[in-house]
């Protein structure tokens, strides 16, 4: 059990180190592990506590740090809410925002 602990948070840490070093390798990883969805062969620790999960979970939180990071630099709030208005990116964000709220389901 505590394996599984340290393995869950080998993974979040693995994501968010990712995601700092290149952006592009970690979509590219974050699309790979979005096959591991089978709960009865990936779960960790619980039934619904897959790697993918942990992982976008990771990526999630690298995402609001480096535009908190960002808009803090910048501050310009035209910017911001015309990236907002945009339908692709308001349903990725939508999207990942329900996933992440799944883990507690």
């Amino acid at each position: 059990m505590t394996s599984q602990i340290f393995l869950a948070a080998l993974i979040f840490i693995a994501s968010l180190t990712l995601m700092a070093m290149d952006k592009r390798l970690g979509i590219y990883v974050l699309l790979v592990v979005s096959i591991f969805l089978h709960k009865q062969l990936f779960s960790i620790y619980q039934w619904n506590i897959l790697p993918i999960r942990i992982f976008m979970g990771g990526f999630f939180i690298w995402c609001i740090a480096y535009l908190s990071f960002w808009f803090y630099k910048n501050r310009d709030f035209k910017t911001i809410f015309q990236h907002l208005k945009s339908p692709f990116i308001f349903l990725l964000l939508s999207l990942w925002f329900v996933r992440l709220l799944s883990l507690i389901f």
